[in-house]
């Protein structure tokens, strides 16, 4: 590989990984290869204000003054994986929690509207019916506009859904739930997919086992949260409720994304086209 600007620019990564491993390193050189390496990567990325974003450069510390190395856009790297953890809990406490406990609702709908347990019971199968469907739609706002706007996407379709159907006066309009799960499914993948494209696979699937706790303990909120809020506030005030709280959580799940490393969705575009 040709140690030159055009192909630092173009794969930085492909270059130093292409001189890592040499047939007959020169005797002469004190420092080690690695070093001088990353003295040129450092050096070259200074012309182009830009440092390289790969693993190797950001291990030698190249890249620390600009921010932009394989830490997440100068985000901590110890506070990365935590982040990142949270970001998918969240999505999955206030998407999956609430869809497992959807049942704790369909008693107080039957109250309210005087609907036929089988109407009732399409409420609960839209939900799930949007969730299973959401990704198609996440996976082309995570490619437009990226996957933090996915995460406010997702959030803001399902609260303003639940926050909509609180006015409504008539069962049918709960059928619009489907978009409830649209915008659950929309969030869950995007925090979903960042994990893997910031860390290794083995602490990737460690992360991801912790964050999924996170549709256990919303399932016990949210079925508690209907026990308890509806008698005191009424089906509609206790909708209106639940979305507050979702709003909240997924703005807190928003800022705690962090968009993946460059190189990471290179190499991810490479292996489609090969």
């Amino acid at each position: 590989c040709e140690f030159t600007r055009s192909s630092l620019e173009a794969s930085p990564c492909r270059c130093i990984r292409a001189m890592e491993k040499p047939a007959a390193p020169a005797p002469s050189h004190s420092a080690s290869l690695e070093d001088t390496v990353a003295v040129k990567v450092e050096r070259l990325a200074v012309g182009t204000k830009e440092a390289p974003s790969c693993r190797f450069a950001a291990a030698k510390g190249v890249g620390a003054k600009s921010g932009s190395g394989d830490e997440g856009r100068g985000r901590p790297g110890r506070y990365l994986d935590v982040a990142l953890t949270v970001g998918l809990f969240l999505a999955c406490f206030s998407g999956i929690g609430l869809w497992y406990s959807i049942g704790m609702w369909v008693p107080s709908l039957l109250d309210e509207f005087g609907g036929s347990h089988v109407e009732t019971q399409v409420v609960p199968s839209m939900l799930s019916a949007g969730y299973f469907f959401g990704g198609i739609a996440a996976r082309k706002v995570i490619r437009v506009l990226g996957f933090r706007a996915a995460y406010i996407f997702g959030g803001t379709l399902a609260v303003g859904t639940i926050l909509a159907c609180s006015f409504a006066h008539h069962l049918f309009v709960f059928y619009s739930f489907i978009f409830v799960g649209i915008g659950f499914q929309s969030a869950w993948m995007a925090a979903g997919a960042l994990i893997p494209l910031h860390l290794p696979k083995r602490k990737s699937t460690q992360l991801i086992a912790i964050a999924v706790t996170g549709s256990g303990f919303g399932s016990l909120v949210f079925s508690n949260t209907a026990q308890v809020a509806i008698p005191l506030l009424g089906l509609r005030g206790a909708l209106r409720l639940v979305a507050a709280v979702l709003a909240t959580l997924y703005a807190l799940g928003a800022m705690a994304l962090s968009p993946p490393p460059v190189e990471t969705l290179q190499e991810s575009g490479e292996r489609k086209t090969s």
